[in-house]
């Protein structure tokens, strides 16, 4: 899947919004801590693609995939939205680094996991009422290029 720096700008924005959702301080510390990493990324910044990705999954188990599963109170859609956004920057990173070879959970990012994160996303919109605010908020970001067709039919699905 090629990737889109601009799109995953908006998923970044996106996903910034639902970290307020998460149940424990302690996963939303580590989730606010992976999005700085996105974001230095998505800015420009040098940020180790191996790393970013041990953040979404590694055998130690502290990553937000295993956050996820460990997490009985916060709403699944949440997770998965943080997981397919953070896994499709990690793809972004691994593309502009030139890497070939890439973890199995990263090469499998596709138009299915975009599909995935509008639907789940979609369900948080409903879960979480005041995310409303979210369609006017989105349309003041200047660093997101709205001329963009897959940016602005996307904001259309979420918001129609």
């Amino acid at each position: 899947m090629k990737t889109n720096i601009q799109f995953a700008r908006f998923l970044q924005v996106l996903i910034e919004q639902l970290v307020p959702y998460i149940h424990s301080q302690e996963d939303i510390n580590f989730v606010r801590e992976t999005l700085d990493m996105t974001n230095a990324c998505l800015e420009g910044q040098e940020v180790d693609s191996d790393l970013l990705y041990s953040r979404l999954e590694n055998l130690e188990e502290e990553d937000i995939l295993t956050y996820f599963e460990r997490d009985d109170i916060t709403p699944p859609e949440v997770w998965i939205c943080i997981a397919d956004a953070v896994a499709y920057i990690c793809l972004l990173n691994y593309e502009q680094s030139g890497e070939k070879y890439l973890p199995e959970t990263i090469e499998a990012v596709d138009n299915q996991t975009i599909v995935e994160f509008f639907e789940n996303y979609k369900q948080c919109l409903r879960l979480f009422p005041n995310l409303d605010y979210l369609k006017s908020e989105l349309m003041t970001r200047q660093h997101i290029d709205w001329n963009q067709a897959m940016i602005r039919e996307k904001m259309l699905s979420l918001f129609s």
